[in-house]
């Protein structure tokens, strides 16, 4: 029987299976092995992953997103606080004080927890498993490793609510350890000094920073480091910032007046950081009817993306400064980072 593990992300999750010859990330009915982590409802059917994440703009009120890391929060909670004014999202206080959303569903207004949600999104990656392997039953999953005990109990509920089993609920930073040590041949004797580590995992809207010793047969996290909200939508939100003051500038229009044209211009910004990554060249921005039916331009490069981005920088060295202290080694102990 294969084994199979979910990594349920905030903004995508993935399948895979561990095959003859390796592990194998697997593909949905859409043919793409990223999964977005993504739900929305319609007066008809409720869409789940990449249907549910093509109404993000033309049905915003009915299609959340990034709720991944409310799991097992209170509405007040300020890391819930702060999680919600960075996501697009309109989420509210339920009567037992935990996170909801109010959506228009079957011609009736529905309220859902975020367990529910998670609910959904799982059955739609039990779904994209059973495409390969009918009628399994067990799996293992991962999460952060900044989550709670509560986070990951209510996780480990979601599952039994989507009819999965879980095995086990795995760190990420440990399950990125255990693929290393698995799949590296040249690791040290155990009876030899270890060989130290690290593992800097930036996703979405997280870094995980995990330190770990490790011999053929052994392994030692030293230390283990994570923050939600520093992740690769910072930078998103960087462009986001500077082509919003472009137009309010150019037009006197803030398009954080009007939904739709912020969730345009923040999705254009995800898609213009990728090919940053690629290039040094100066990059284009292209926005037909930003703002009802005013067009906009802009160009930037990597350069002034990086300027812009200099408080991003500094909080991923704090991260970073963070688990090596925590690991008490120094910086020249430090064979690798992964």
């Amino acid at each position: 029987m294969s084994a199979i593990g979910f990594d349920f992300g905030n903004h995508s999750s993935y399948v895979a299976l561990v095959r003859t010859g390796g592990i194998e990330t697997v593909d949905n009915e859409q043919s793409y092995r990223a999964t977005p982590t993504a739900v929305s409802f319609t007066d008809l059917l409720r869409f789940t992953g990449n249907s549910a994440k093509t109404q993000a703009i033309t049905n915003f009120r009915n299609t959340f997103l990034n709720f991944k890391n409310l799991i097992g929060l209170l509405y007040d909670d300020p890391i819930a606080k702060k999680e919600m004014s960075l996501i697009s999202s309109k989420f509210l206080k339920m009567e037992d004080g935990s996170i909801g959303v109010e959506a228009k569903y079957l011609g009736n207004t529905c309220y859902f927890s975020i367990i529910q949600l998670v609910v959904m999104m799982l059955s739609d990656l039990k779904k994209t498993t059973l495409r390969h392997i009918p009628n399994f039953t067990t799996c293992v999953l991962s999460v952060p490793n900044y989550f709670s005990d509560t986070q990951r109990r209510c996780f480990l509920d979601a599952c039994r609510v989507a009819e999965l089993d879980p095995l086990t609920l795995v760190s990420d930073t440990v399950a990125g350890c255990l693929d290393f040590m698995v799949f590296k041949c040249d690791l040290p004797e155990d009876d030899q000094p270890a060989r130290n580590i690290a593992f800097v995992n930036v996703g979405y809207s997280s870094t995980q920073v995990c330190i770990a010793a490790f011999n053929r047969s052994k392994l030692r996290v030293l230390a283990s480091v994570g923050t939600c909200g520093v992740g690769g939508r910072m930078f998103d939100l960087c462009l986001y910032q500077k082509f919003r003051q472009e137009f309010q500038k150019k037009h006197n229009i803030d398009i954080e007046s009007n939904k739709k044209a912020q969730l345009k211009l923040l999705t254009e910004c995800e898609s213009l950081k990728k090919l940053l990554n690629t290039t040094t060249s100066l990059l284009p921005l292209r926005i037909e009817c930003l703002y009802n039916d005013i067009d906009f331009n802009s160009t930037i490069s990597r350069d002034e993306l990086n300027e812009l981005s200099a408080p991003i920088f500094s909080e991923f060295k704090e991260i970073l400064e963070s688990a090596l202290k925590s690991s008490n080694l120094a910086l020249e102990d430090i064979y690798a980072v992964e």
